[in-house]
């Protein structure tokens, strides 16, 4: 995922270590197994990706798609 992109998705990082970066600050920040990230896409259509995504493992993710949020909300 590069900063920029269209964000459609949330990510859970089943295992695995991702290195968050973006072009301003470079590093920001580490993410690894049980974590979390781009949930506010759920929220709000037509985000773009703040920041790239790395991987510096083997990384294994469940991915959770806007659309999929949405049916799932619906039915609730």
């Amino acid at each position: 995922m590069a900063e920029g992109e269209s964000a459609t998705s949330m990510f859970f990082i089943l295992r695995g270590e991702l290195y968050i970066s973006n072009r301003v600050m470079c590093f920001m920040r580490q993410f690894s197994d049980g974590m979390h990230f781009g949930e506010s896409c759920l929220l709000h259509e037509g985000l773009r990706r703040a920041a790239t995504v790395r991987a510096v493992s083997n990384v294994q993710l469940y991915i959770l798609e806007r659309e999929q949020y949405l049916q799932v909300c619906l039915v609730l």
